[in-house]
């Protein structure tokens, strides 16, 4: 949101730009429905898009900056969200048990989730100790594009898994997430 601030210069075109971008994934997430539903592999839309709109993002002139994240983080979100989001429910399906001694692996998750959050506010942090220059902070968000294109690879890693001699369309996910969590 720095890096917004910087371009836009006000409270209030940040908040017209923020309500771009929620329309945008609105629009996005019904497109992606279908698409996802047609052929599972256009989640690769999102692993490629998203790093391409944080890496513009992070380095374009202002209004450069501003289209990459409407129309590419947000437009290209849905489609890396929804096959995520369908891998982790799917794997809680497959683990044994009732619904009610699973939930906390979604706690679980939303913990991980939220340290990374954590990491990344302090690697932010430590860029700014020593001023506040915006061309830190996109150095940073540069950094950050590295994010994105891991989770669509392991998803891309986990569909070729799943493609292969699995009698259960779901068994690498579940092999995967019980050896993640005990």
């Amino acid at each position: 949101m720095l890096l917004l601030f910087s371009a836009m210069g006000s409270d209030t075109l940040v908040s017209v730009v923020a309500g771009a971008g929620a329309l945008v994934y609105a629009a996005s997430s019904l497109l992606a429905g279908r698409m996802l539903g047609r052929s599972p592999r256009s989640g690769r839309i999102g692993t490629v898009l998203i790093p391409l709109g944080v890496l513009a993002f992070g380095l374009g002139p202002g209004w450069l900056q501003i289209a990459a994240f409407i129309l590419l983080v947000r437009g290209a979100g849905p489609f890396q969200d929804v096959p995520v989001g369908r891998i982790v429910y799917d794997t809680l399906d497959d683990l044994p048990g009732d619904w009610r001694a699973k939930y906390h692996h979604l706690a679980e998750r939303e913990i991980a989730l939220g340290g990374a959050r954590v990491v990344s506010f302090l690697l932010m942090a430590l860029a700014f100790a020593h001023g506040n220059d915006p061309g830190t902070a996109r150095l940073v968000v540069v950094a950050l594009a590295v994010c994105p294109l891991a989770v669509g690879l392991l998803q891309h890693r986990l569909e070729r898994l799943r493609a292969g001699a699995s009698p259960s369309p779901r068994a690498p996910a579940t092999a995967a997430c019980a050896a993640t969590t005990g």
